[in-house]
Order: C-alpha cells, then sequence, then structure tokens
C-alpha cells in the first residue's frame, strides 16, 4: 500500500506503524555484516513523523533461502525443499529450511540477535518484534519440510521465544 519511498500513508486514518518482514539472509549477507539500512531508509521517514516500525525477522520462506548461506556452510543442518504451488515451474530452484533446533544454527542467529538488540532494544521507535524466527515465513509452521510434531513445534516455539525475549528484554 505504501505508494513511493517515504509514503507514511498520512491520508489513512490510524496509520501509526509500518511493518517490516526481512530475511536474515538481507540483513546479514556476510558474517559480522549487517545491512541495518534495509530497515532504516524504510524507518526513518516514518519515525521523522512520530509514527514507529514493527520488525520481523524470518529464517525461511518459500521463494528466497532467508538464512544466510554462511549459516548452511558454517554446518548448520537443514532441509532442501521445492515451492509447491500450482503454477510454480518444475524446476524451481530448492530452497533450504533450517533445523530450528540445531546448535550451529542457533549460535549463529544468536550472534545476529545480540547485535539485533543493541540496535534495536528498547527503542522507543519499535513499536514490536515478531518472533520470526522459527517456520515458513515465521509463522511456526514447517509445512512439507520437517513435519514437527505437535509437541516438537511446541518445544521449539518456546525455545525462539525465549531467545527473543534473552536479547530484547524491553521490546515488546
Amino acid at each position: 500500500i505504501v505508494e513511493t519511498p517515504g509514503d507514511t500513508l498520512d491520508w489513512f486514518p490510524g496509520v501509526s506503524t509500518i511493518y517490516l518482514r526481512v530475511l536474515w539472509s538481507d540483513l546479514e549477507p556476510e558474517e559480522g555484516v549487517y545491512r541495518w539500512d534495509i530497515f532504516d531508509s524504510v524507518a526513518q521517514p516514518w519515525i521523522d513523523k512520530g509514527k514507529k516500525i514493527a520488525i520481523r525477522v524470518i529464517c525461511c520462506n518459500q521463494t528466497e533461502n532467508a538464512s544466510p548461506d554462511w549459516v548452511r556452510a558454517a554446518g548448520a543442518k537443514g532441509i532442501w525443499f521445492r515451492y509447491k504451488k500450482h503454477g510454480v515451474p518444475a524446476d524451481f530452484p530448492l530452497r533450504w529450511e533450517p533445523v530450528y533446533d540445531d546448535p550451529v544454527f542457533l549460535d549463529k542467529f544468536s550472534d545476529f540477535l545480540r547485535v539485533f538488540a543493541a540496535r534495536y532494544d528498547g527503542d522507543p521507535s519499535v513499536a514490536f518484534v515478531d518472533v520470526g524466527s522459527f517456520g515458513m515465513y515465521g509463522e511456526g509452521h514447517t509445512g512439507d519440510t520437517s513435519n514437527l510434531s505437535k509437541a516438537e513445534t511446541d518445544r521449539i516455539t518456546r525455545l525462539h521465544i525465549d531467545l527473543w525475549k534473552k536479547y530484547l528484554p524491553r521490546t515488546y
């Protein structure tokens, strides 16, 4: 609905927050190299007008690899899958979903969260962050990839919630 860069939707009554859902692989394309400008360039016009931002960082989606390639190269376990939707070509590239409780994945994502939190935790312009590090699009489901049981899904969901709470104790 944002029509031009910098549009803060002033014409839309009650709009106070812009929601930013971004791939971890875009925010940290190389280990320790961060692209905060992806958030900040969109957020600043809103902040300048007294509005807020909301953030979700995702680690898996069906159309791009949302976890950085360097995480997989470091030895994080994961599952390769093909996006299956009517009209999607049979040769659509394989995508990678991490094993969300794999120690290497958790270690690398914890490092990211520590730096992310140093920048955004307690920032009054951040309305909230979503816990988006588990599941397809950060929605907590793994679809046809890992087929986790309800008990395993609940356990891993709690693990990720606790991780975000640990690093962002001052942010809703």
